[in-house]
């Protein structure tokens, strides 16, 4: 999962995994996320239950 335009200040894992949390079970956080290196988006692993409709 991608999350775009998150401000700096929204960029701690408590936050992201929060975030995810909302489509699925978020698993984890890519390395570029993790060291602040990444351009305009977070990205987190997400386990997601395809049995019930898709969060776009």
């Amino acid at each position: 999962m991608r999350i775009y335009d998150l401000p700096q200040k929204y960029c701690s894992p408590r936050i992201i995994f929060s975030i995810a949390s909302i489509v699925g079970v978020p698993f984890s956080i890519d390395q570029a996320t993790m060291l602040h290196a990444y351009g305009h988006f977070a990205q987190v692993l997400v386990e997601i239950n395809l049995v019930e409709e898709i969060i776009e």
